[in-house]
């Protein structure tokens, strides 16, 4: 599968963040750093920064890092 095509398209997995991730962070203290592997376009990673996390996106496809 070549994700660097696919991340040409806006917002492939949506804009809003993870359900299971919106229901779980709030019992991860606030500051705490938080790595999302395979971040894609970043929704997890925007979501946490928003909510006081230190965060850390790593995504192997260049593209996806772009959006």
């Amino acid at each position: 599968m070549d994700y660097n095509q696919i991340y040409k398209t806006e917002h492939v997995w949506g804009k809003n963040s993870n359900e299971l991730l919106k229901s779980i962070y709030t019992y991860i203290p606030a500051g705490s750093e938080f790595l999302d592997l395979g971040c894609g376009q970043g929704r997890d990673v925007l979501f946490m920064l928003q909510n006081g996390f230190k965060v850390t996106g790593i995504d192997n496809a260049e593209e996806g890092l772009i959006k």
